[in-house]
C-alpha cells in the first residue's frame, strides 16, 4: 500500500509497512483503506518525496468510507447503533460500518468543504490545499453486487454496464479535476464473489466464492485501469491512480493463516453469513465476543499470540497515571497531547501517541494503552493491558522519592491489584494463561543515570559500580514480574541521554554539543544490563527476557535527522526547546513551534509521536520474533 501513496506522489517507496487489523464487518475491505491512510495520511503531514506533503484527504464513496452520512436518511443502509462502533473511540456507534474506524474521519458534502476551507483561508491557499491533498474514490462494490445482479443484468450484459459505469466514474474525476483536484487515488472492486453475504446469497449450500461475482469485478477493474490511464493522458497535470484491492483481498481469504486470521467466509457480528446494516444489531446473539483476539487476533511466529501489553516505566510509557499526584512530573496540560486523539492531554509526555500505544498497535492488541490509574478504565481495558508506569521513576528507589512519583514497588502492588481484577472477571486458570502469553514491557534507567546518578549518587559511586547497583535492582524486579505469572518480559535499555536537548542545554556547554560521559554511561549501563538479562535467561529457561536497543536506533535518528525526514534535533518543539519540559511545557510558553513534524523532539526530554513510531517500527521488526 506504501507504494500507492509514493506513486501517487511522484516516488519510489522507503519502507514496509504491515496489515496488522481488521473490521469484523460482512467484507473486509476497510483493512486496505485504513492501512492506506495510516501509511499516506497520518504523522501530520509526513514528509514526502521533494518535501512534499499532503495538507487534507477528501473522501467520496459507499459504506466503506461512510463516517454517518446515512444517518438521518430513511433508509435501512445505516448503522448508528450497537454493535457498530464498538471498538471505536468512546465505544460510540457513529455511522460507520465497522467496528471501529473508518478512513475518512472529516468528510463534508464538498462543494460546501470548499466554501467553508475558503472562508477560512482565502481561495489561494484553498486551491493550494485541494492540489495537494489526496482525494479517495472507493465505489463499484454495491453498483456491481447489488445494482447489476438485481436490477440492471435485465437491461445490460455486464461488459455494457461495466463502460457505463467507468463512463460515470470518469465524468465523477473530471468533475473533481474542476474543483481542483490533482491527486486521485481510485480503488478497484474487491473479490465481491468472496463476502460472506454473496456466498451465503449465491453460493448454495457449499458457500464457495461466487465466481461470476467475482468476474464481474475482474472485468470492471480493467476497465476502470484503461480508463484511468486515459484520463492521465488527457489531464497531464493530475495523477489519476488505480488502487488494486482485488489481488490482496483475495490473497488474504484464500491464505488467511499467512496473515493471522482463521476465520473468512463469515462476518463476526450476528451469524456473519448474511448480517449487515440494520441486521447487524445488539439483540443479535450471535455477534463474536472478541473481534481483537479471536477471528481478528493478529498471529505471530509459531501461532504465538500476545492478548495483553502491560507496561512498567517512566515518562516514556506513562499514559497518565501521574496526573492526580502533586509532582511537578506531569504532562496533562496543553500543549502535551495536541497530536493526540481529540487533542486531548492525557498526561502522556508527548505530542500524541508514545512507545506502548504503538507496540499494542503494531502486535494487534489496541489502538492505545490507558493508565491503570484512568478513572474511566473499561473492563475490556484490563483484558488486553493497561500501564503502570510513573514519569520521573527509576530503578534505583531514590529516584522516584525525589520527585514524588511511583516507584518500581508502587508499580508492582498496582500490578498485583490489576491481577486480582482480571481473575474476577476470567477466572485463575485464564488469568495465568492471558498473563503468560501477555508482553511486558519495561522501560526505565534513564532517571536514575540523568538526574539521580549525576546529580545525588555521584558522590557515593563511580559510575560502574552505580550501573552494577541498578542493574541488580532491575533483575529483582523482573524477577517478581516472574514470580507474578510474567513470562515475556522486553527491556528497553538506556538511550543516548547526553544527546537529548536538556542535557546539552545544561552539560553540553555553550556550543551545546551532545554530552559524552553521559553517553558512556548509558553504553556501559546497556552492556551490563543485558548481560543481566542473559543470566536470567539462563536461570529461568522458561521465560524470555529481551534486551531492546534503543540507544543506537535513535543516535541515528539524531545524527542523521534528514534520512528520517526531519530538520530539527538539537532542540525540542515546545517552548524554546532548550530546557523546557513538564511544567515548563505549557501553553503559556510562546515560543512553542507550529510544524512538530520537523522536530526529533517534542519538549527538551521526549521524543516526538512520529520518531517513537518510527522506533517501534524498527523495534518490531528485529526483536518480535526474540521475545515471543
Amino acid at each position: 500500500m506504501l507504494q500507492i501513496c509514493f506513486k501517487i506522489l511522484g516516488s519510489k517507496p522507503k519502507e514496509r509497512m504491515k496489515m496488522l487489523s481488521s473490521s469484523p464487518s460482512s467484507s473486509t475491505i476497510p483493512l486496505f483503506v485504513s492501512v492506506f491512510i495510516i501509511l499516506c495520511s497520518t504523522e501530520a503531514l509526513v514528509k514526502l518525496p521533494d518535501n512534499e506533503t499532503v495538507p487534507a484527504l477528501i473522501v467520496f464513496g459507499d459504506s466503506i468510507v461512510d463516517p454517518g452520512n446515512n444517518n438521518d436518511l430513511v433508509s435501512v443502509a445505516k448503522c448508528n447503533f450497537p454493535p457498530y462502533g464498538r471498538d471505536f473511540i468512546g465505544g460510540i456507534p457513529t455511522g460507520r460500518f465497522s467496528n471501529g474506524k473508518i478512513p475518512s474521519d472529516f468528510i463534508e458534502q464538498f462543494k460546501e468543504y470548499i466554501g467553508k476551507l475558503t472562508a477560512m483561508v482565502g481561495e489561494q491557499r484553498t486551491n493550494t490545499i485541494l492540489s495537494k491533498s489526496l482525494f479517495l474514490v472507493v465505489q463499484s462494490s454495491n453498483d456491481i453486487a447489488t445494482t447489476y445482479f438485481d436490477i440492471r443484468k435485465v437491461q445490460y450484459d455486464f461488459a455494457s454496464y461495466a463502460d457505463l459505469l467507468v463512463t460515470w466514474a470518469s465524468s465523477f474525476f473530471k468533475e473533481l479535476y474542476g474543483l481542483g483536484a490533482r491527486r486521485i487515488a481510485v480503488f478497484s472492486a474487491p473479490p465481491l464473489g468472496c463476502l460472506p453475504s454473496q456466498r451465503s446469497l449465491a453460493a448454495g449450500i457449499e458457500r464457495e466464492c461466487v465466481e461470476k461475482y467475482n468476474e464481474a469485478s475482474k472485468l470492471f477493474n480493467t476497465k476502470l485501469s484503461s480508463g484511468l490511464d486515459s484520463l492521465n493522458t488527457n489531464f497531464p497535470l493530475a495523477k489519476f491512480v488505480y488502487v488494486d484491492i482485488y489481488n490482496p483481498l483475495l490473497d488474504i481469504i484464500q491464505n488467511p493463516q499467512k496473515s493471522g486470521f482463521e476465520v473468512v467466509n463469515k462476518g463476526c457480528c450476528g451469524t456473519g453469513l448474511i448480517e449487515v446494516a440494520v441486521l447487524c444489531n445488539q439483540f443479535n446473539p450471535f455477534t463474536c465476543n472478541d473481534v481483537t483476539n479471536t477471528e481478528a487476533l493478529i498471529k505471530l511466529p509459531d501461532n504465538e499470540t500476545v492478548p495483553a501489553l502491560l507496561v512498567f516505566g517512566d515518562s516514556i510509557v506513562d499514559p497518565g497515571n501521574n496526573n492526580d499526584l502533586v509532582t511537578f512530573a506531569k504532562g496533562n496540560f496543553p500543549p502535551y497531547g495536541r497530536d493526540f486523539i481529540g487533542g486531548i492531554p492525557t498526561g502522556r509526555f508527548s505530542n500524541g501517541k508514545i512507545p506502548a500505544d504503538f507496540i499494542a498497535e503494531e502486535l494487534g492488541i489496541k489502538e492505545i494503552v490507558p493508565a491503570y490509574l484512568d478513572p474511566t478504565l473499561q473492563p475490556s481495558d484490563i483484558l488486553t493491558g493497561v500501564s503502570f508506569a510513573s514519569g520521573a521513576s527509576g530503578y534505583d528507589p531514590l529516584t522516584s522519592k525525589i520527585p514524588a512519583v511511583y516507584s518500581l514497588s508502587d508499580q508492582l502492588e498496582m500490578f498485583k491489584e490489576y491481577t486480582g481484577k482480571l481473575k474476577a472477571m476470567v477466572g485463575e486458570e485464564r488469568t495465568n494463561t492471558i498473563l503468560s502469553k501477555s508482553l511486558f514491557l519495561v522501560v526505565q534507567s534513564s532517571n536514575d543515570i540523568a538526574s539521580t546518578y549525576f546529580t545525588v549518587r555521584r558522590v557515593q559511586y563511580d559510575f560502574s559500580s552505580y550501573a552494577d547497583l541498578l542493574v541488580t535492582w532491575a533483575s529483582s524486579f523482573f524477577k517478581e514480574l516472574y514470580g507474578l505469572g510474567a513470562r515475556r518480559i522486553a527491556v528497553f535499555g538506556a538511550p543516548p541521554l547526553g544527546c537529548l536537548p536538556s542535557q546539552k542545554s545544561i552539560a553540553g556547554g555553550i556550543e551545546r554539543e551532545c554530552v559524552e560521559n553521559y553517553n558512556e554511561a548509558c553504553k556501559l549501563f546497556n552492556t551490563k544490563l543485558s548481560s543481566g538479562l542473559d543470566s536470567l535467561n539462563t536461570n529461568f529457561p522458561l521465560a524470555k527476557f529481551v534486551y531492546i536497543d534503543i540507544y543506537n536506533p535513535l543516535l541515528d535518528i539524531i545524527q542523521n535527522p534528514q534520512k528520517s525526514g526531519f530538520e530539527v534535533a538539537n532542540k525540542g518543539c515546545c517552548g524554546t526547546g532548550l530546557i523546557e519540559v513538564a511544567l515548563l511545557c505549557n501553553r503559556l510558553n510562546p515560543f512553542t513551534c507550529n510544524d512538530v513534524t520537523k522536530y526529533v523532539f517534542w519538549d527538551s526530554y521526549h521524543p516526538t509521536e512520529r520518531v517513537y513510531k518510527i522506533l517501534i517500527g524498527r523495534i518490531i521488526q528485529e526483536y518480535v520474533g526474540s521475545f515471543l
